[in-house]
């Protein structure tokens, strides 16, 4: 039964690979049944340039689909937001959940919110709201202001609180959680949206020691808003793991390497990210903290003093690491070949 159920499980996750996600582009016949037979949708197909090049230079989707399991029964800390944050805010910034929707508004104490108490609750200017568990792509996530006391702008939409209150009660598992300014330099290449660093720290099967093999920077643009995922439209930054500095940017539309931000001018190309030495040493540590849990994907955003930990993954897409070029030979790549995932 158990050969089965998994027979059942690894089935779904192979349809979902091929036929649900990353799969808007559009192939010739030949072409759609090798990057079915590899198992690549076919925008990553496309992406990687895999007419041409051998796709078993590439981790493929499927892979990085089953490697969502890699951390076993502690991966629910991730996938969980609140979880996420009452297990790592003792080690590491986390912006505080202000507001738990569940049926019902909550308050981080538990006491309940309606209309009248709404108001004192959010007492900032912005707020972040997003699902409890799973964004992927930043589906969900959106910005709240408030205008002034009774005033909040959301969804596009001037609302008093008593509308305000109404909507909200229409998202299920969804919090609230405090905004993070960026750093200046985040800030002038793209002001639209907070923009985040992907950060991946893993227990090496060699030393037994926590690493950082890979980093990138998002950068959100005016097609993706508030968000900076680069499938919504905004930019993939490689990162000099060693220096902190960015290097070459692409993004998910047009592989052609650009060097400024074309909303803003700004170059992007050279920055060296602020306190990078200070972010990597934290997230080993604290990584070193967990020794169970082998994989953690962070999302970072660098702050004018320091940096805070908008969330933490379980695995990560790795179209935006291999968009600059595979990944198999590399830490990462033999860390999943100690697991298991690929030869």
């Amino acid at each position: 039964m158990k050969k089965i159920i998994k027979k059942m499980k690894d089935f779904r996750i192979w349809y979902i690979t091929m036929f649900k996600e990353h799969n808007h582009t559009k192939l010739n016949l030949h072409n759609k049944i090798r990057s079915i037979k590899y198992g690549f949708p076919s925008d990553l197909y496309k992406m990687y340039n895999l007419e041409k090049v051998d796709p078993n230079l590439y981790i493929n989707e499927y892979v990085r689909m089953k490697t969502r399991e890699i951390d076993g029964e502690y991966k629910v800390i991730m996938d969980n937001k609140l979880l996420f944050e009452k297990f790592f805010c003792q080690y590491v910034s986390i912006p505080a959940s202000i507001i738990i929707i569940c049926n019902e508004l909550y308050d981080n104490k538990g006491n309940i919110i309606n209309e009248d108490t709404i108001d004192k609750v959010l007492i900032d200017n912005k707020y972040i709201i997003k699902p409890a568990s799973g964004t992927g792509g930043g589906t969900g996530v959106d910005l709240i202001k408030k205008i002034k006391n009774g005033t909040y702008l959301f969804n596009n939409q001037e609302m008093n609180c008593k509308e305000f209150y109404k909507s909200l009660l229409q998202y299920k598992n969804y919090i609230i959680t405090e905004f993070v300014t960026q750093h200046e330099y985040s800030d002038k290449i793209n002001p639209y949206s907070t923009n985040t660093i992907r950060i991946i720290t893993l227990k090496d099967p060699k030393t037994n020691k926590f690493i950082i093999p890979n980093a990138i920077h998002r950068f959100g643009s005016k097609k993706s808003g508030v968000v900076d995922n680069a499938s919504a439209g905004g930019f993939i930054s490689n990162i000099d793991v060693e220096t902190g500095t960015l290097l070459e940017t692409k993004t998910f539309s047009d592989l052609t390497p650009l060097d400024i931000h074309p909303d803003t001018g700004v170059k992007i190309n050279g920055t060296k990210i602020p306190h990078w030495e200070e972010i990597k040493n934290k997230l080993i540590v604290t990584a070193s903290k967990f020794p169970y849990i082998p994989f953690i994907a962070w999302d970072v955003v660098v702050t004018a003093n320091s940096f805070s930990i908008i969330e933490g993954n379980t695995s990560s897409g790795l179209n935006i690491f291999q968009i600059f070029g595979s990944i198999k030979d590399t830490k990462l790549g033999e860390f999943y070949k100690h697991y298991g995932y690929i030869k």
